[in-house]
């Protein structure tokens, strides 16, 4: 996984908005080595309880789109 610098340089060169919650959902992904959707909702919501459970899963999927995140099941 990417540093976040690296992966915020990218989504805005891909034309990504990078709103405040998608920022911390995306800081908090790269911080990580694994972890699940729902752990990632816990641990951003521990930080802002304010960012709803559809922008963690929206910016998960944004992040796999462009091969930040790998997708297990």
């Amino acid at each position: 996984m990417k540093r976040f610098v690296e992966v915020e340089q990218m989504l805005r060169q891909q034309g990504v908005r990078l709103t405040g919650p998608r920022q911390l959902v995306v800081r908090r992904a790269v911080a990580f080595l694994h972890f699940t959707a729902e752990e990632l909702v816990r641990d951003v919501r521990a930080i802002d309880p304010s960012v709803a459970r559809g922008t963690v899963y929206r910016t998960l999927a944004l992040l796999h789109r462009t091969g930040v995140v790998e997708k297990h099941d």
